[in-house]
């Protein structure tokens, strides 16, 4: 079977997704640690504290923008992924199975989706800072960050558990 110059072009975008949400994430990161880093330097100075409030929202704003740069980039991989009907993406599909040895399932996760994690606890932090400079509590932010935290790891396990499920199920209508 032939495959298409659309398919390939989809191909090559599809796997560009991948390296553009860990080029992003990176200079995120950066960013991100920047203002963490800015936000110290304003704590210990009283009349600078509303300068700490804005670097906090903005830093809460910018997490939640790379979740969503981030969830929308690996929503956009799978609809790709789903539209492809060529012989190289059984290949690809193939040369992934090593994911699926049992220490393997329960380790390796795709890089975009450690990130989409690990820009929810970026946020998780900001609205830590913005609350109790608000005033709130300290354990009322540590019962709520434990719960958050729960519900981040629940949800990875959910969805490992039905990836799982899912190469069973392919497993068994592999010839």
């Amino acid at each position: 079977m032939a495959v298409s110059d659309e398919d390939k072009e989809l191909w090559r975008f599809m796997l560009t997704q991948d390296d553009y949400v860990v080029q992003e994430f990176g200079t995120a990161v950066i960013g991100i640690g920047a203002l963490f880093f800015a936000y110290a330097e304003t704590v210990s100075v009283a009349h600078i504290r509303l300068i700490g409030v804005i670097i906090a929202l903005v830093g809460l704003a910018a997490s939640l923008i790379v979740w969503m740069h981030i969830w929308g980039a690996i929503q956009q991989s799978k609809a790709i992924r789903d539209n492809l009907k060529i012989n190289l993406l059984t290949r690809y599909n193939k040369i992934m199975k090593w994911r699926d040895k049992p220490l393997n399932r329960l380790f390796f996760y795709p890089t975009s989706r450690l990130m989409l994690y690990a820009s929810t606890f970026f946020f998780l932090s900001w609205l830590s800072i913005l609350s109790r400079l608000s005033g709130v509590p300290f354990n009322l932010i540590i019962i709520f960050d434990v719960a958050w935290a729960a519900v981040v790891v629940f949800r990875a396990g959910q969805t490992r558990y039905r990836e799982i499920q899912n190469a069973k199920k392919l497993a068994l209508l592999d010839p």
